[in-house]
């Protein structure tokens, strides 16, 4: 199915899945040395090709961390005043994805379809160390109670039952679980 998935929606999250199963397994030391390369290569895209961090002319180091740390924390305001200026492609290359706020302030960033199926292979990932897998029944809140149709669809295909995170009561949510698990007649 997920290879389906991927042809339909032009993405390669089975292959990023695969990927990051295979990080689970690598020796803490060569996942240190992924990590610093892998770190070496998002300062030197970001101070090449968004114009935000070239105007900041942040010299480079051949110690990535050391080159980390002359990097600005990067915060919401800063997200929102200078947004196209961190942007590398075209807005319309890309995929909105909004925060909801909850903190206080609402943010937009852009992202495109390879970043978003690494991080959901990333957390496909993080759910199997615990034991879930993809197909079984799963219990999903958010804020926006209103799916469309490929959420839809992806609810019904991963078994997601998908409830509205806003007062959502505990009396609520527990037959929900319980049929879940198979123990409807459980209390």
């Amino acid at each position: 199915m997920l290879s389906i998935g991927d042809k339909i929606l032009s993405t390669d999250f089975t292959k990023r899945l695969e990927q990051h199963r295979a990080y689970s397994s690598m020796a803490q030391s060569d996942l240190e040395e992924l990590q610093l390369e892998k770190l070496a290569a998002v300062l030197d895209f970001a101070s090449a090709q968004s114009p935000y961090y070239k105007n900041l002319k942040i010299s480079s180091d051949s110690d990535p961390e050391t080159w980390l740390k002359r990097f600005p924390i990067l915060t919401k305001p800063v997200l929102r005043k200078h947004s196209d200026a961190l942007l590398t492609r075209p807005k319309n290359k890309l995929l909105l994805y909004s925060t909801s706020g909850s903190s206080g302030i609402q943010t937009q960033v852009y992202i495109d379809k390879r970043e978003q199926a690494t991080f959901r292979a990333i957390l496909i990932n993080w759910w199997e160390w615990t034991g879930y897998y993809l197909g079984k029944p799963l219990l999903q809140t958010g804020m926006t109670p209103q799916r469309g149709v490929i959420k839809k669809t992806k609810d019904v295909l991963t078994r997601t039952t998908y409830l509205n995170a806003f007062g959502l009561p505990e009396d609520e949510v527990l037959p929900y679980l319980r049929r879940m698990e198979g123990r409807e007649g459980c209390h």
